[in-house]
């Protein structure tokens, strides 16, 4: 928003920006949109990260005919199923998301046919047990899940939880685990020596916002994650310029949320 409104703004008029936090509640993403649709009159609506949320939202943004661009969360469902006409996303979905972990893990892992899942019980992770499975058995026709667990969002103690997976015989663990719910499975799970034990695939778990609140030393070390802006390998001009400034305005390395949030705007 700065750099349009130094350069002019758009038509000569400048950007403005209103923030509202969701608390990553349904409910309040919807009170927080109706209160900037009918009473800020914004032009458009941006963000979420919880796939509940945005198809709260975007629900809520079709009856009004306000356009929604979903920045973060994931959920295939709310540009596919539940897709309308006010409605976009600039990030990856769990398709492709899924579809990336299950080709890898065929490769890297050939001949793994146990699969045991953990995720977070709601519409992120139970949309990504489906779409990663029906990848997976694409590529592995005799793979099954041979355990699921479901700890609510925001789970503090995975004790019970990492100790069904040690004991389960799992060939390999495929995990919608995101945000805060890494670092409290990763910090429980070190003292069982799991992950000189598991082997555990989760398509977050290489999130720069993640990774930059532990210590090298903390590192869920063997475990294979992924990345959305891997800006240490791409080499263009605007890519380039984008994420120096960006850390030096925020204090961290850009991520997931930061360059899908500056794309938008642009677009």
């Amino acid at each position: 928003v700065d750099e349009i409104n130094k350069a002019g703004g758009i038509l000569g008029r400048p950007l403005e920006v209103i923030s509202r936090d969701d608390k990553v509640s349904p409910e309040t993403g919807v009170r927080e949109a109706k209160d900037l649709v009918l009473n800020q009159k914004v032009d458009w609506i941006q963000g979420v990260v919880s796939s509940a949320v945005a198809l709260a939202v975007s629900a809520y943004c079709k009856g009004q005919k306000v356009i929604f661009i979903d920045t973060v969360a994931q959920s295939a469902a709310t540009t596919e199923e539940k897709g309308h006409r006010y409605v976009f996303r600039v990030t990856t979905n769990t398709t492709c998301y899924t579809r990336s972990v299950a080709y890898t893990v065929s490769r890297i892992w050939p001949g793994s046919k146990k699969v045991f899942i953990i995720g977070p019980d709601y519409e992120y992770g139970h949309r990504c047990h489906e779409d990663f499975m029906t990848a997976y058995t694409k590529l592995v026709p005799d793979a099954k899940v041979i355990g699921e667990l479901w700890p609510k969002l925001g789970e503090k103690d995975f004790t019970p939880y990492i100790s069904k997976i040690m004991g389960s015989g799992a060939d390999f663990v495929y995990t919608s685990l995101w945000g805060g719910d890494v670092l409290s499975f990763t910090k429980t799970a070190w003292p069982f020596g799991y992950f000189d034990k598991v082997r555990q695939a989760g398509q977050d778990w290489g999130n720069i916002e993640i990774l930059s609140k532990m210590s090298k030393e903390a590192y869920p070390k063997g475990a294979l994650g992924g990345s959305h802006y891997p800006w240490w390998l791409i080499d263009n001009p605007m890519s380039n310029a984008y994420w120096p400034k960006f850390k030096k305005v925020a204090g961290m390395d850009a991520g997931l949320a930061a360059a899908s949030g500056y794309t938008t705007v642009y677009a």
